[in-house]
């Protein structure tokens, strides 16, 4: 049995965040928050498996400050996207004059096809 076609590899990108209190400065092993953070709402009396919260909170927005009504590392974040932009750019697929959006869907036509 053989295989003929193209297969078309796309570039993946992994943004590292630390597993304790989702910050993405640093991983698990060198935060210094005592306790683990619900990554879907921020608490710190269960973790986000047995989380029954309806309302989202962006750990990472909430940290600096900022509007946190988005889910923790979704592409609504600003600071999400940022880094992002910032690992396309180191692995030197700037976006150029696209959109992350329109990168996004370019890198899933080229997946899908």
């Amino acid at each position: 049995m053989g295989y003929s076609g193209r297969v078309k590899i796309t570039p993946s990108i992994c943004i590292m965040a630390c597993g304790k209190c989702g910050d993405l400065q640093h991983s698990q092993r060198f935060c210094e928050v005592k306790d683990k953070i619900c990554f879907r709402c921020g608490s710190t009396d269960h973790e986000r498996g047995k989380c029954k919260s309806a309302v989202q909170k962006c750990l990472i927005c909430a940290r600096h400050k900022r509007p946190s009504t988005h889910g923790f590392m979704t592409y609504l974040c600003p600071l999400y996207r940022e880094a992002v932009e910032k690992q396309l750019a180191r692995e030197g697929m700037g976006l150029g004059e696209r959109t992350l959006e329109e990168f996004i869907m370019e890198s899933d036509e080229h997946t899908l096809s």
